[in-house]
């Protein structure tokens, strides 16, 4: 018979959800957007802190022009799947390091690090589909599920030895911490990352980048990492599995990225300016600040 703390945990992971803005897909929110956002962007504030204290921060001017151009070349496309992050205060930058790493914290927050470039020598078409999977995360809400997933980990947790405990059992907490971690976190983390790939192809696409450099980019990502693992895949899916895949879903891209063309061909394709890193208005808002 299940204790009233365990069914009481259940219960909390099965009623706190939010959906997936693209995907309709149901996930677990047991921490509010906000404070999630307001986490993301004190570390990233700290980090990009560092890397300039180190003369680490943005010392390729055409290299950050570029990552700039074409994050910006997409963030619409994410807006228009979720009207709210027009709010966030973008910043995207690029940071001097052999990682070869991305990413896009909650509430927008970009970083690209040299060593992807330096190691997979991306084209535009290439390197947007790296960003547009680093927004998708964001716009997915994955790092506020992934720290739900957590939460509800050390509820259950708590709830199945406390539960034991009331039966004169003994578990051991770290195996209970282990088993969960099995059955909740990996395959969250892996499902977070086959999403972020199926919204990062269509939000790149939409903005005019060929969906077929997505096969492109893990093909390159599986042959470096043959040479030297990548920090980027170090717990991510098997980079040839996710070329597949991505020769799939390009397959069904094609009159997106098209229309994406036109738009950009006819001067249409939205965009946002910047200064700074910094977005400076996006459809008549005035300037962000942070």
């Amino acid at each position: 018979m299940p204790s009233k703390l365990s069914v009481a945990a259940l219960a909390l992971a099965l009623t706190a959800c939010t959906t997936n803005p693209v995907t309709n897909r149901s996930q677990l929110s047991l921490i509010d957007e906000a404070s999630v956002i307001s986490e993301s962007k004190a570390a990233y504030a700290a980090s990009m802190r560092s890397a300039q204290n180190q003369d680490r921060l943005n010392t390729d001017a055409a290299l950050v022009q570029r990552i700039r151009d074409i994050a910006y070349r997409i963030v619409p496309h994410a807006v228009s799947f979720k009207p709210a992050i027009i709010d966030w205060q973008w910043d995207v930058n690029l940071v001097k390091s052999d990682e070869a790493n991305a990413y896009c914290m909650a509430g927008g927050k970009i970083a690209i690090y040299t060593g992807l470039i330096e190691q997979i020598n991306p084209t535009d078409d290439e390197l947007a589909q790296v960003i547009a999977h680093e927004i998708a995360h964001a716009l997915s809400g994955h790092s506020q599920e992934k720290m739900s997933m957590a939460v509800a980990g050390d509820l259950v947790g708590s709830a199945v030895i406390l539960a034991a405990a009331g039966r004169g059992a003994i578990i051991n907490a770290d195996g209970v911490q282990s088993l969960l971690q099995l059955t909740l976190t990996l395959p969250n983390s892996r499902q977070a990352e086959a999403e972020a790939d199926i919204i990062g192809i269509k939000l790149a696409a939409a903005a005019g980048y060929n969906p077929q450099a997505a096969v492109a980019l893990w093909r390159k990502m599986s042959a470096a990492n043959a040479k030297q693992p990548l920090t980027l895949l170090s717990t991510h899916p098997d980079p040839d599995d996710r070329a597949t895949a991505m020769a799939a879903e390009a397959a069904k891209l094609e009159s997106l990225y098209q229309a994406g063309l036109r738009r950009m061909h006819q001067g249409t394709q939205p965009k946002i300016e910047y200064q700074n890193g910094k977005p400076t208005g996006l459809y008549g808002k005035a300037v962000y600040t942070d």
